[in-house]
């Protein structure tokens, strides 16, 4: 084999590489959010909680985010509104922690942890 052919199958090998790790991700993404999809809003809620608890703030946030889509009216998914809020403010998305604080305060004035919402 001539020395251009080993570059071109290198690169070749290379690419496959490169498109089976991207496919594997997708994968992994798409088994995630169907698995979300098959809990209960208590049980999101816990993986959501375990996850700011070991600081992997991004992760607690798409929980969060998915409690609150597929429960809107659980009370899990209340106090993941507030969980949602803290996990941006760790990350330092001003925005987001305020649009969700707002959100909350506005939706729901008189609920006992609505100072908490004020406090972030």
């Amino acid at each position: 084999m001539r020395p251009s052919n080993k570059v071109y199958c290198f690169i070749a090998a290379f690419s496959l590489l490169l498109s089976g790790c991207a496919t594997t991700a997708q994968n992994n993404s798409s088994e995630h959010s169907q698995s979300n999809q098959r809990m209960t809003a208590s049980a999101i809620y816990s993986v959501g909680k375990e996850a700011m608890n070991i600081g992997d703030h991004q992760a607690a946030i798409r929980h969060f985010n998915t409690l609150i889509t597929q429960y809107p009216v659980d009370k899990f998914a209340l106090q993941g509104q507030l969980e949602l809020a803290y996990a941006y403010h760790k990350i330092g998305q001003s925005s987001s922690t305020i649009a969700t604080t707002e959100r909350f305060i506005n939706n729901h004035p008189q609920h006992k942890n609505s100072d908490y919402a004020y406090y972030l």
